[in-house]
């Protein structure tokens, strides 16, 4: 067998990276003397063959495995870049060029960066693109780029499962997603992030994963006094101002739909949602009229997952939420030009159209500050208290296939109780096996972002279930009466087993009152996971689908 040499991956990454235009040829062998250099090479000779297990024909078997699921349009060579990466990544480690604390991501990242275009030369070629070509021709450059560079996860991302769930009795079906790569966060640790102020000197750099000085940063390894932080060595964005302020621009590491991508503010300033905030939505759609952006809120629990850094997220996928239908118009008397509704969906949410974006700000800003104060006790909505204000909006802008423009406000509250210490207006507890986290704007518009641990999860929850109807069905039990027992059988099971014992109580009701022998049990689990999903976007809504509900939500109408 022939062995993968360090030398050979170089070589090979420098041909990737001309191949996909992130290299000019001329530069190619500064660029391998850089990335020899990287690795702790000072020589082709000085780069070791790797260990006998590291053979072309394993990392071969490897690729033809992690290929699985690949858009089968991709480059092969682009599908290779893990495994020579990876390769270059083991020499590093045999040369001492990272320590034993640091992991692979980290010199993945300061090769790939090695072999990409500068950010000033990104920037130039995506302004000069976006007056000679368009936006939409600009954004697929930028977009391009940031995948080829390994910035965006691709590998890792077309793994991530998603499907929809279509059993919803208003609005359109969902979409739901497992993220294998994004971390599950604590609502109350994100709450606390919010919270804390620090002096300058003890604020880590960067200080968040929003700054703009992540541009070219190459990561804190484990042990550092301000913990971890990913490397961003291989990150490019690019300056755009947004209503006379500085923000910049750059594409999700982790791209939890189609382009998505984060407008942010050059400065740390934490997250601010008012009247400035709806002129910049429409400002970044002068720049980019083929994306939706969005705002998380400005408060804990209902803020997303990042308070500390102002930033929008915006992206090419038509969430559920835009193409859902309206429930019922209503009239706002100072804003004529303002076609406003509520729109049918399980969070409440009013939609404002028009042609002139002007007047969209002016309205929804009305809304915004008449909702700040606005409590309705009956249906527990109150605006502040001692624990400080309560109401926020989560607000979406985009530009309809008519060319007018649409803003979207999704009423939210962030108010706690002793038996909902997470928010009254929060996932239940008994959904928190399914997704404890903040529900942010990308939930809101109909887009669940699952944590990757339920793949593993979910796969032990069907086997036991498979196993125990099928020992059932053997053994010569009725339908009805084998689907009660299972569903005793099947909380027994997974009660046992700490790592799935969250799930005992929904997969037996579910076993018990909704299996069928009809369906593959995967369908039916992500089924019961869209329902579970539709409930918490119910419960996040501070008006119910119900009577009382309604009649609120009207009232508050009304005082606009």
């Amino acid at each position: 067998m022939v062995e993968v040499t360090p030398s050979d991956a170089a070589e090979a990454l420098i041909q990737y990276a001309i191949s996909h235009a992130l290299l000019d040829e001329r530069d190619s062998q500064w660029a391998y003397n850089a990335v020899l250099g990287a690795i702790g090479a000072d020589s082709p000779a000085d780069a070791p063959l790797l260990p006998s297990e590291y053979t072309a024909a394993r990392h071969l078997n490897e690729f033809e495995n992690s290929a699985e699921g690949l858009p089968a349009n991709w480059p092969r060579n682009r599908r290779e870049l893990p495994i020579i990466l990876d390769t270059l990544a083991k020499a590093a480690r045999i040369h001492g060029a990272i320590s034993r604390d640091e992991n692979d991501e980290r010199i993945s990242a300061q090769l790939m960066d090695l072999v990409s275009p500068r950010p000033s030369q990104v920037e130039r070629t995506f302004w000069n693109i976006h007056k000679t070509q368009g936006s939409k021709a600009a954004f697929d450059y930028f977009h391009t780029l940031s995948c080829d560079c390994n910035h965006i996860q691709t590998n890792a991302i077309v793994k991530d499962l998603s499907w929809s769930y279509d059993d919803v009795p208003y609005g359109n079906p969902l979409k739901l997603t497992v993220n294998k790569s994004k971390p599950e966060k604590d609502p109350r640790a994100i709450a606390k992030e919010a919270a804390v102020s620090v002096s300058p000197q003890e604020t880590p750099y960067p200080a968040c994963q929003l700054c703009i000085e992540n541009e070219g940063y190459r990561g804190r390894a484990s042990g550092n006094p301000h913990g971890t932080h990913p490397s961003r060595s291989n990150l490019r964005t690019v300056n755009i101002g947004l209503d006379g302020e500085d923000w910049a621009l750059m594409y999700s590491p982790y791209a939890y739909y189609q382009e998505h991508c984060i407008a942010f503010s050059r400065r740390h300033t934490p997250m601010l949602v008012n009247e400035a905030s709806l002129r910049k939505l429409f400002a970044f759609l002068e720049i980019a009229p083929h994306y939706f952006i969005g705002s998380n809120a400005g408060l804990p629990i209902v803020g997303g997952s990042i308070l500390t850094h102002d930033h929008f997220q915006a992206g090419a996928e038509m969430l559920p939420l835009f193409s859902a239908n309206d429930a019922w118009s209503f009239d706002m008397s100072t804003y004529p030009q303002v076609a406003a509704s509520v729109v049918d969906w399980p969070l409440a949410t009013i939609r404002l159209v028009g042609t002139d974006s002007d007047m969209l700000v002016a309205a929804g800003s009305h809304i915004m500050e008449c909702w700040r104060t606005y409590s309705a006790e009956s249906v527990d909505i109150i605006a502040e208290d001692a624990n400080g204000p309560h109401n926020a909006i989560t607000p979406f802008a985009r530009v309809r296939e008519d060319g007018s423009f649409e803003l979207l406000l999704a009423l939210r509250n962030n108010r706690t109780s002793e038996d909902r210490p997470l928010g009254i207006f929060h996932p239940r507890p008994e959904h928190h096996h399914i997704k404890r986290e903040n529900i942010g704007l990308i939930e809101v518009a109909g887009l669940a972002i699952l944590p990757g641990r339920l793949e593993r999860e979910l796969s032990e929850v069907e086997h036991a279930i498979a196993q125990i109807t099928s020992t059932l069905r053997a053994a010569g039990d009725s339908r009805e009466s084998s689907l009660s027992r299972a569903g005793i059988l099947v909380r027994a099971e997974l009660e046992t087993n700490d790592a799935i014992a969250k799930h005992a109580k929904w997969a037996a009701d579910f076993t018990a009152n909704r299996f069928t022998l009809d369906e593959a049990i995967e369908d039916q689990l992500k089924r019961e996971i869209g329902r579970v999903f539709f409930e918490i976007l119910e419960d996040a809504s501070p008006f119910k689908h119900t009577d009382e509900g309604s009649a609120a939500l009207k009232v508050f109408v009304e005082s606009l």
